[in-house]
């Protein structure tokens, strides 16, 4: 891959790692919302709707795709 490749496309498989690692650092930051105990965690607590998600594009073969 170069800087001159389209940012839409996909490297070709033998031109690019297949796994790239990286690195990163989580900062937790203080916020305002008051400190809740187990029982107000679990008595607050309310189920949530599914979201609406639009299905995603297939997969090139023989690539993986990782969601978190």
């Amino acid at each position: 891959m170069n800087a001159e490749d389209d940012g839409d496309d996909l490297p070709e498989v033998q031109k690019a790692p297949l796994v790239i690692d990286v690195e990163f650092t989580e900062i937790e930051e203080e916020t305002a919302a008051p400190m809740l105990d187990a029982v107000d965690e679990i008595s607050t607590a309310r189920a949530r709707p599914p979201l609406d998600l639009p299905p995603g594009l297939p997969t090139l073969e023989g690539r993986a795709r990782v969601v978190t």
